[in-house]
């Protein structure tokens, strides 16, 4: 029998995002495919800009296209930021990340791994490295 994903102790799974703080609870399938419905344009684009940076041959020419390119990529990982967040942080308005006194990245990182964990998402490698084994 698997283990409950919330840990009996509320306060472990807070975080504190600019000057608030949140409860962070497992989403349901349902809203976890809404979410991955909209990442994955995102992803996709990010994928492309990156590739483009790779193959891009720097000379005078065509560094103000490369950094056109950078910004945009910067762009879109700035925006979807509060997107990812808002999906898995109920009650998070999109809006506190333009404040000052919004979010800060170390704030973002601890409140990236309370989701992971909450979600489950931390158990997959070792339930895929299981299932492969199985299958051998």
């Amino acid at each position: 029998m698997s283990e409950p994903v919330l840990i009996p102790n509320p306060g472990d799974n807070t975080v504190k995002l600019g000057t608030q703080t949140f409860e962070v609870k497992p989403l349901s399938i349902g809203r976890l495919k809404r979410a991955k419905k909209a990442f994955q344009s995102a992803l996709q684009e990010l994928l492309q800009n990156v590739a483009a940076l790779q193959g891009a041959q720097v000379d005078e020419g065509n560094v103000g296209s490369i950094v056109a390119q950078a910004g945009g990529l910067l762009d879109l990982i700035f925006d979807s930021i509060p997107e990812l967040f808002t999906a898995f942080v109920p009650g998070l308005d999109p809006a506190l990340f333009d404040e000052d006194d919004g979010p800060t990245v170390p704030q973002l990182l601890d409140a990236a791994h309370v989701i992971v964990r909450v979600n489950g998402f931390d158990k997959l490698p070792n339930m895929l490295r299981q299932a492969t084994m199985a299958n051998r």
